[in-house]
C-alpha cells in the first residue's frame, strides 16, 4: 500500500477555469515540469489580463479573464499592489496597472527600438570588416548580448543573443563602464575584483584608459585582454531619460584584425555607427 503522505492530490479544475487559461500557460505547465513556478505564472496572467482600453478591473473580472479562482486572484492582486505593479482604488475596490508595470513596458520598448535600429548598422559593419558585431547591456556582473551579427567569414568570435561576456576586460564592458554611475561601477568592481587576483590593478588602469578613449574618439580598444588572440573595439549608446546603456562591439581574431586596424579603421567605423544609432533614437550626439 502506498504511503498516503507521499501522494499529492491535485484539486479538480473547473471547466470555466480551464477555458479561461491561455494555451501558452497550459503548455508551459505541461512542459516546464519542476522548473515551472505556477504562482509566478498566475501573477503574470493577472497582469496580462489588462487590455489597452481598460482603466480599472476588479477581482471578479480578473478571475473571469484568467480562469483563476477569485480567492487566488485576490491574493495575487494584493501582492502585486504591495510590489507596485498594481494600484488599488479603495472606493471602487478595483485595480489598475502601477508604476512598475509601466516601467517594465518602457524598458521592453526601449530595448526593442534599440535592437531594431542596430540591426542594419551591425550587418553593415560585419560585411565591411569580416568581423563579429554585437549589441549588449549590463546584467549584474556581465554583459548580456541582445543581438549578434556574424560575417560570412568562416573564422571569428561566435556570439549569439543571450550569450554573456565579462565587463572589465572586454571592449563592450569597458564602454559601458565609461558612462555608468559611480555606484554601478563600484558594485561591479566589488563583485569581480577577487576573481582577477594580481591582475586587478592593471585591469582598473585599462578601464580608466578606455573611458578616456571613449571621451576622445568615441570608441575604446581591447587588445588581447579578454582572450590573448582576440582584438576588439567598443562604443556606447546612452539612452535619454535613463532608459538604459547599450554597448556596441566589434572584434575578431588578432591575425585578422591587428591593433592598427582596430585603431585606424574598425574603431572609427564603430564610433560612426554609434553616432548614427544615437541620432535615430533621439539621443544627444
Amino acid at each position: 500500500m502506498m504511503n498516503s503522505m507521499n501522494v499529492r492530490r491535485r484539486r479538480p479544475v473547473s471547466e470555466t477555469q480551464a477555458q479561461g487559461r491561455s494555451g501558452s500557460s497550459q503548455a508551459s505547465e505541461e512542459d516546464g515540469g519542476r522548473q515551472f513556478i505556477g504562482a509566478l505564472a498566475r501573477g503574470l496572467e493577472v497582469l496580462s489580463a489588462f487590455r489597452e482600453n481598460d482603466r480599472q478591473l476588479g477581482n471578479h473580472e480578473l478571475a473571469e479573464r484568467t480562469g483563476i479562482s477569485k480567492p487566488t486572484v485576490s491574493r495575487i492582486t494584493y501582492t502585486l499592489t504591495q510590489l507596485g505593479y498594481l494600484v488599488h482604488s479603495p472606493r471602487f475596490n478595483t485595480y489598475e496597472l502601477g508604476g512598475k508595470s509601466f516601467a517594465l513596458g518602457h524598458v521592453a520598448l526601449a530595448s526593442l527600438d534599440v535592437r531594431e535600429v542596430a540591426k542594419d548598422l551591425m550587418t553593415d559593419i560585419a560585411t565591411r570588416t569580416g568581423l563579429t558585431v554585437s549589441l549588449a547591456v549590463r546584467d549584474k556582473l556581465s554583459m548580456l548580448n541582445l543581438e549578434a551579427q556574424d560575417s560570412d567569414e568562416l573564422v571569428g568570435i561566435r556570439l549569439y543573443p543571450g550569450s554573456r561576456v565579462p565587463i572589465v576586460n572586454t571592449a563592450g564592458g569597458r564602454a559601458y563602464l565609461a558612462v555608468a554611475s559611480e555606484d554601478d561601477r563600484q558594485e561591479i568592481f566589488e563583485g569581480v575584483k577577487d576573481s582577477y587576483g594580481e591582475e586587478w590593478p592593471s585591469l582598473l588602469r585599462a578601464v580608466d584608459r578606455a573611458a578616456l578613449e571613449i571621451k576622445k574618439r568615441g570608441f575604446c580598444m581591447c587588445i588581447g585582454d579578454w582572450r590573448k588572440d582576440v582584438n576588439s573595439a567598443g562604443a556606447v549608446i546612452e539612452m535619454p531619460d535613463g532608459r538604459g546603456i547599450y554597448s556596441l562591439n566589434v572584434g575578431g581574431p588578432a591575425y585578422l584584425v591587428p591593433q592598427e586596424d582596430i585603431e585606424m579603421t574598425v574603431g572609427p567605423m564603430l564610433a560612426e555607427a554609434a553616432d548614427e544609432m544615437r541620432r535615430r533614437l533621439g539621443c544627444e550626439v
